[in-house]
């Protein structure tokens, strides 16, 4: 028995070897855990967006739909970091072009919400006061600033990329969800 070990183990060493690798072998990019990273940036961008709609008088129809687009974007851009959570595609009516993940690479949550926050911003409260526009970009710097010193560039560049992807279906929503027929609506306090 002890001479034919040593015999076989190199054999069924190098079969296992070759087993595992396989052209069928499908590369899995595991996501840093959304749990565990800091909520500052959601929070910061739904503050900005509340100062915004306060500042520049919105509606209440429009302020609702601006924060309803805000929520959606915060949850589908971090979405890749919380693996036990699905898509809003399918789930909510006319939400349709997230991006896929598989696509992207590994992503920094926080870039990828920053991103999605400052796009989706610039895109739907249309003409801003300077201060406002300048807000924006203040806060969109300030996290692409940090995170670019904090994770590798090609984490934050993936992030971008697919923080920019959740923008566009977002507000290709908007564009066909009568979202612009909100802004000429009046209110009158009761």
């Amino acid at each position: 028995m002890k001479l034919l070990l040593p015999r076989v183990l190199p054999v069924i060493c190098l079969f296992v070897l070759f087993q595992s690798c396989s052209k069928n072998d499908t590369l899995v990019t595991l996501q840093p855990d959304a749990t565990s990273v800091s909520a500052a940036v959601a929070t910061e961008w739904m503050n900005l967006y509340r100062d915004i709609v306060t500042s520049e008088g919105k509606n209440p129809p429009q302020a609702s739909r601006i924060y309803a687009y805000g929520g959606i974007s915060l949850y589908q851009s971090v979405l890749p970091s919380m693996q036990e959570y699905r898509s809003l595609e399918g789930q909510v009516d006319g939400f349709t072009g997230f991006p896929r993940k598989e696509q992207f690479g590994k992503m920094d949550p926080i870039a990828s919400a920053n991103e999605a926050m400052y796009q989706v911003g610039v895109k739907i409260f249309g003409s801003l006061k300077a201060e406002n526009k300048q807000k924006i970009e203040d806060l969109h710097n300030k996290y692409f600033d940090q995170r670019i010193k904090s994770v590798l560039a090609e984490e934050v560049q993936n992030a971008t990329d697919y923080g920019k992807m959740v923008a566009i279906a977002v507000v290709n929503r908007a564009n066909t969800d009568n979202f612009a027929t909100t802004r000429s609506m009046t209110y009158t306090a009761p």
